[in-house]
């Protein structure tokens, strides 16, 4: 019989602009390997803390989308049973590849990737000993900020939201999993965080809280809608109404039965300086980097407008010559009209018809 692993796999589920990135920053400060440091490092004005998010996993997830005729918004139209062998086979190969190089990377690894929660059921094989930690965020608030983030309707957001958490469910029924609510990690992260450590049985202070949790403190929730206002809502989305309630029903029990309570912890002031000083140079480098990129971008658009009077130059050098061209040809017609209706003309006219 083989040695059992001793890799564990942290992976992260939860619908996109729900917490996942948040989540995954926690883990990486606690110690858990949550990619290389391109993954770790990359981040946008719509993600300050960025994403932790393992690109191999992302590209991968999005050409099997592709294959089963879906998107990450996109419902797959095909389900793996009805997917080329062939290719299907070539597919899985890659993922062990992916997953193989990001166990080199340490013992306890953690994967974050949104579009991993509708395709559970294709990573599992490849997963050493997973522990599943499913983060859930209102769902009208989700819909609001992909409608900021990417001109969604909301109703598309509450039905991508529906289905992300309805397909999770179901993967996790007979799973032992760990369910953390995105509203309630952002206002009390120690707390949560410390029941992160306890489900995978990570030893925490005071001090690995405080380093854990640092990113949250600066993050921001720009929609805050009550729970009551969604469910009351007779115009939002039945089936997302249903699955939120279902959620919240787990959530509670959970919380209940891991007998959750506030935790205070001891403030090192000298660290939270430290954390400040890294977020600022963080921006500084993410404000540079726009900066940088503005400044390219003007010097495009200079270069275009360029391009462009250029362009108008010879355009209005053609029109004139076009103008100069109908000018000779109005000049020619008028003189012909003369010519046609000239006694001689005519004359010439009646003198050939009498010949013939």
């Amino acid at each position: 019989m083989g040695q059992k692993s001793t890799i564990k796999t942290i992976v992260v589920l939860g619908m996109h602009r729900s917490g996942t990135s948040m989540l995954g920053s926690i883990l990486h400060n606690m110690g858990v390997k949550m990619g290389s440091s391109k993954d770790v490092e990359k981040n946008e004005f719509d993600n300050i803390l960025g994403f932790f998010e393992n690109y191999e996993v992302a590209i991968h997830n999005d050409e099997l989308l592709d294959l089963m005729g879906g998107a990450w918004d996109k419902s797959p139209q095909k389900d793996l049973a009805e997917l080329d062998k062939d290719k299907l086979n070539e597919l899985k190969r890659q993922a062990k590849d992916i997953l193989d190089k990001l166990y080199k990377q340490g013992n306890v690894v953690g994967i974050k990737e949104p579009r991993m929660s509708i395709l559970l059921d294709y990573w599992e094989e490849f997963l050493q000993n997973p522990q599943y930690i499913f983060i859930f965020r209102n769902p009208l608030d989700v819909a609001k900020s992909l409608e900021k983030r990417n001109g969604f309707e909301i109703d598309k957001g509450l039905s991508l939201w529906t289905e992300y958490n309805e397909r999770t469910l179901k993967f996790l029924k007979d799973k032992e999993y760990l369910m953390l609510r995105y509203e309630d990690l952002l206002s009390d992260p120690a707390t949560f965080t410390a029941e992160i450590f306890k489900f995978l049985q990570m030893e925490f202070d005071d001090k690995k809280l405080q380093i854990s949790t640092k990113e949250v403190e600066s993050a921001i929730q720009h929609h805050q809608t009550k729970d009551g206002d969604f469910l009351n809502d007779k115009n939002a989305r039945l089936s997302a109404k249903e699955v939120f309630k279902t959620m919240l029903d787990l959530y509670n029990k959970q919380n209940k039965t891991r007998k959750v309570k506030k935790i205070q912890i001891a403030v090192d002031k000298d660290l939270m300086i430290k954390h400040s000083r890294a977020k600022l140079i963080k921006m500084e480098g993410l404000i540079g980097r726009y900066r940088g990129n503005l400044k390219e971008t003007i010097a495009k658009v200079d270069e275009l407008e360029e391009t462009v009077k250029e362009q108008n130059k010879v355009v209005d050098n053609v029109n004139r010559r076009n103008e100069k061209a109908n000018s000779r040809i109005r000049l020619l017609e008028g003189q012909l009209l003369r010519i046609r209706t000239s006694f001689p003309y005519k004359f010439y006219r009646f003198y050939r018809r009498i010949i013939k």
